[in-house]
């Protein structure tokens, strides 16, 4: 007789039914597959312009001035356009550039790490999981 799983029990058990794992068979080419030597200066550097050091100043103010659970912070509580369009650079060059990102500029030393963490959750959660929230 055959045991019922529930959903969870089968994502669990999907390995019992996998012949095989998938794993790449073609190598992988374009700008992620760089080496030190193909690697230039700039590759995978994103500057932090103005107006978005503008916006994340803001953020950071708020949240000090009126400092809420992180939980209850979300994108659309703030005016970020100079940092959407900041980040839609980044997510191009994770998704069809060299794979990494740095964001030059960014004043870490200036903001305290509560504010750090917590001003990461509107613009992190854009692209993915904030790193406080794991």
């Amino acid at each position: 007789m055959e045991t019922v799983m529930n959903a969870p029990e089968r994502v669990l058990n999907q390995h019992l039914h996998a012949a095989q794992p998938a794993v790449r068979t073609t190598p992988v080419d374009g700008p992620i597959a760089w080496e030190r030597d193909t690697l230039g200066e700039g590759d995978g550097m994103i500057p932090l312009d103005a107006d978005s050091r503008r916006e994340l100043d803001r953020v950071v103010d708020v949240i000090r001035h009126n400092p809420l659970p992180t939980a209850m912070l979300v994108p659309g509580d703030f005016e970020l356009a100079a940092c959407r369009a900041m980040m839609a650079r980044v997510r191009k060059v994770l998704d069809d550039g060299v794979g990494f990102v740095i964001i030059d500029r960014l004043p870490m030393d200036e903001y305290s790490i509560d504010s750090r963490a917590r001003s990461s959750t509107p613009r992190s959660s854009k692209r993915s999981r904030p790193w406080n929230a794991r």
